[in-house]
């Protein structure tokens, strides 16, 4: 159970690091581009550092969440574009099963 704990611990020190350098290169590439190229610079920054960002939740979500087929059980992870795109709610997403290619409110357990 240790080292549940230290593996976690270790993610999330992982996670926090890899959201402070998203953080500062975007800061810093703002501050440079609106300087060279205001206000086309900026807006096109914004457009990325946005984008990438919502990219970067989603790809940790996808990664980090598995689903459970209502119909058959079946425990299955899905890539971050499908995860992007399907429709959701707080505990759920509309998915069909890769075991027995139901479509449905697959649960997200975690």
């Amino acid at each position: 159970m240790h080292s549940d704990i230290e593996d976690t611990n270790s993610g999330w020190k992982n996670t926090v690091f890899r959201i402070l350098l998203v953080t500062t290169t975007l800061a810093i590439s703002a501050y440079l581009i609106g300087l060279i190229f205001w206000p086309i610079g900026f807006i096109a920054w914004l457009i990325i550092g946005v984008g990438g960002t919502l990219f970067f939740i989603v790809r940790q979500h996808a990664r980090n969440t598995v689903y459970r087929c209502v119909e058959c059980n079946n425990e299955f992870k899905i890539s971050a574009l499908i995860d992007f795109f399907s429709p959701h709610t707080p505990n759920s997403k509309y998915l069909k099963c890769p075991k027995c290619n139901k479509r449905g409110w697959q649960i997200e357990i975690g």
